[in-house]
């Protein structure tokens, strides 16, 4: 096993140690397997791997966490300068002008709606529906539960616009359902939200055509990572948001293989070479002062992510920003499609899901033109 690939695993089970039910004790044996792992390491191989985990550990992670609690659930400063980066949420014209221009008669009275959810993720193993942790789904679906206790008129069929690790928050997580009665939407948002707990809330929901499906149909996902930095004296700071902004602006607009930033035991990445091929639309990092904390905001925008891949991706570009090493270059590391070979993930208390694209980014978000595969 690498250093990297070890160190990778560490962390992974080190962080799973907090959830609660059966994967605890998954996490807890991971972690213990991967210890007897790194006894094979060499001794520089070992110190490379400590420091990087002590310079990660050792920042005020609080910040991050009572800057995202202080917003995330607050939609008027959400929409204000209180937040680093646009939280587009998610863009419906085109779904809506569908459903005022329905093609042909619908066969039933089914009908599909669709809600933005948003969540404080520290507390959530998931948010898909899982048996024996708590899950965001499943607190929605319990909600609907006791306001619908008639199950023919309950929303049926509940899906989600994309999966996020454990311990990731969300501004703009979208889900669909449909039932067979018409919806009251700002009424049952309103009974929702007095029913939720405090760490998740309903933003909108309105109807939408038949064939809407909040996983579908989405065409590209907006993810803000926030990583606190340290100052090294005369206003400059431990990690150069220039450099990680350059790292991130060469991947815009081209299909690449991203298995580099992938969670390698993924089944789908062992059995389907193009699994790993994803389209990132939109790259920037810049500097963002909170109340009493400078930190490094990375915002990223593609067609699609993979398992862990933002958190793996950002920590391989400040890695190679503040330890401009060989062996740590983003770009070789990139095209060696080896995820042995980047950064373990960051925290997941960093990331944040703050929009869903329904639309076409290209013409509508001023995003790099698309290239062929790399």
């Amino acid at each position: 096993m690498s250093a990297a690939r070890a160190e990778d695993v560490a962390w992974s089970g080190v962080d799973q140690r907090r959830m609660k039910g059966s994967r605890r004790g998954l996490a807890l044996a991971c972690f213990m397997a991967t210890m007897s792992s790194i006894e094979n390491l060499s001794v520089e191989q070992l110190h490379k791997i400590n420091t990087w985990k002590k310079f990660v550990d050792e920042r005020p992670w609080s910040a991050v966490w009572d800057f995202y609690e202080g917003t995330i659930l607050d939609e008027r400063k959400m929409k204000s300068n209180a937040f680093p980066v646009d939280p587009v949420g998610c863009d419906l014209s085109l779904w809506r002008w569908k459903l005022e221009n329905p093609d042909g008669r619908p066969r039933n009275d089914r009908r599909t709606y669709v809600m933005q959810v948003s969540y404080l993720g520290t507390d959530f193993s998931a948010v898909q529906r899982c048996p024996g942790v708590r899950t965001v789904q499943e607190e929605v679906e319990k909600v609907l539960e006791s306001i619908f206790t008639n199950y023919s008129t309950r929303p049926h069929s509940l899906v989600l616009a994309g999966r996020t690790d454990s311990g990731v928050h969300a501004y703009a997580q979208m889900f669909s359902f449909h039932c067979w009665d018409a919806i009251k939407t700002c009424q049952l948002v309103e009974d929702m939200n007095s029913r939720l707990p405090r760490d998740v809330r309903v933003v909108m929901m309105e109807q939408m055509p038949r064939s809407f499906h909040a996983n579908f149909a989405a065409t590209w996902r907006k993810y803000c990572y926030v990583f606190p930095l340290q100052e090294i004296g005369a206003g400059r700071f431990d990690v150069e948001a220039e450099e990680v902004d350059s790292m991130l602006r060469g991947l815009e607009g081209r299909r690449r293989h991203y298995n580099s930033f992938s969670y390698k035991e993924h089944k789908a990445l062992q059995s389907n070479s193009d699994a790993d091929v994803c389209c990132i639309l939109r790259g920037r990092a810049f500097n963002f002062h909170l109340s009493d904390q400078t930190v490094l905001v990375v915002e990223l925008t593609a067609n699609r992510f993979l398992r862990r891949m933002v958190r793996k991706l950002v920590a391989t570009a400040i890695r190679a920003a503040a330890f401009p090493e060989e062996e740590n270059s983003f770009t070789k590391i990139l095209e060696a499609c080896d995820s042995s070979r980047s950064a373990p993930p960051l925290p997941s208390i960093g990331l944040c899901l703050v929009g869903v694209g329904y639309d076409d980014y290209d013409k509508k978000r001023g995003g790099a033109a698309i290239h062929s595969l790399a």
